[in-house]
């Protein structure tokens, strides 16, 4: 994946592709399930990054 600024992921889950990609200054991470969102753990060596989730509706 080539350098980017931010990144959504809709379909979260277990974040596999959120979990291995290069890190950007921002990523969403989108899931219907809202279970999904507070068991999601993704440490970047990075604390400037900002993530964000949220269910979708």
């Amino acid at each position: 994946m080539p350098p980017h600024d931010g990144y959504i992921e809709c379909f979260l889950g277990g974040g596999a592709i959120l979990k291995r990609k290069p890190a950007a200054m921002r990523s969403i991470g989108l899931d219907l399930d809202a279970r999904a969102i507070p068991t999601f753990t993704c440490d970047y060596p990075h604390a400037r990054l900002k993530m964000e989730f949220a269910r979708e509706r």
